[in-house]
């Protein structure tokens, strides 16, 4: 059975990094404040801080999906709640599944002077909503039920066979072939 992964998984370096960040900070201030609930609360604060940051740019740094000819699974970051609990707790973060054939429409979005695999046709672009996306370069799926689902490939957009491959077997499992959206 073919099966696509893209992105990577989550992992523990934005808690190790995060938590880094905050004793560093503490221990920072300790050494000039002396004063220890001062250092607490700056190292405190710098952790959130930190995982802040990395839940902003998550899904581009950690958009890990896979694809076989039944679903697609994917990690949902949708909300800022679901990549703070994915950064705090990474191993407890389970896929959401798609079947293919709830499917409706699938878009392959991509950026300026980015390469466009070889066996898509481009549509035009003011037949589509084109929404702020973070990455330039990603797969969006519409499902029968209205639901949008955003697929980040800015982290394989190197590795045009795979995606080429990716859209072939989408195409034989889809109604309506992949269509190409420029940004």
């Amino acid at each position: 059975m073919k099966e696509f992964t893209f992105g990577r998984k989550i992992n523990y370096v934005p808690l190790v990094v995060s938590l880094a960040v905050g004793i560093i900070i503490s221990v920072f201030f300790y050494t000039f404040a002396k004063e220890i609930g001062i250092s607490i609360l700056f190292g405190v604060l710098c952790f959130i801080v930190a995982v802040a940051l990395y839940a902003v740019k998550l899904s581009d740094t950690y958009g890990y999906w896979k694809i076989n000819q039944q679903q697609i699974s994917y990690y949902d970051y949708k909300t800022m709640g679901r990549r703070i609990m994915a950064i705090l707790l990474p191993l407890s973060s389970k896929q959401s599944i798609v079947s293919l054939q709830q499917v409706d429409t699938a878009s392959l979005v991509i950026g300026k002077k980015m390469q466009v695999p070889a066996n898509i046709k481009a549509a035009a672009a003011s037949a589509y909503l084109v929404y702020f996306y973070p990455s330039a370069y990603y797969l969006g799926l519409k499902l029968e039920d209205s639901q949008e689902v955003d697929l980040d490939l800015s982290f394989d957009e190197m590795e045009n066979q795979k995606i080429e491959r990716m859209i072939q077997l989408l195409n034989s499992q889809l109604s309506n072939p992949v269509t190409l959206i420029e940004k």
